[in-house]
């Protein structure tokens, strides 16, 4: 039965080639975002930019990743943290929207910009 109600769901958002086209669009703007407000901050974007080469996240590499993750997720941006320096973004085809990307994006500059990541633990192990 859920499997049953995914395939539903894919069928009305146009099928696997709709949604990998929209996965696309939304790491495309990410990239764009990324470019324009947070590569002059330290990012990096890791992820192949050809569109063939990626998958559906971008991942974008700065020293402070892990308190930046955990800064995020305090601003209710869930984004998802790899060692040593990643910070991976994710939105989903189906019900993240632009405007919700450009929203993380900002946050993510505020976070930044304000230094408010400082006050998260700098060691991961530490975390609960």
């Amino acid at each position: 039965a859920p499997l049953l109600g995914s395939l539903e769901l894919i069928a009305e958002a146009g099928g696997v080639a709709a949604l990998r086209a929209q996965s696309l669009a939304l790491t495309d703007f990410l990239i764009a975002q990324i470019d324009a407000e947070l590569t002059p901050l330290g990012f990096s974007i890791v992820t192949p930019r050809a569109a063939p080469g990626r998958g559906g996240h971008v991942a974008i590499a700065h020293p402070e990743a892990w308190r930046m993750c955990q800064a995020l997720k305090a601003a209710a941006v869930v984004p998802d943290f790899r060692e040593p320096d990643i910070i991976r973004l994710a939105p989903s085809p189906l019900y993240t929207s632009f405007a919700e990307c450009e929203a993380a994006i900002a946050q993510l500059r505020q976070i930044v910009t304000a230094h408010a990541f400082a006050t998260f633990s700098i060691n991961p192990k530490l975390v609960p």
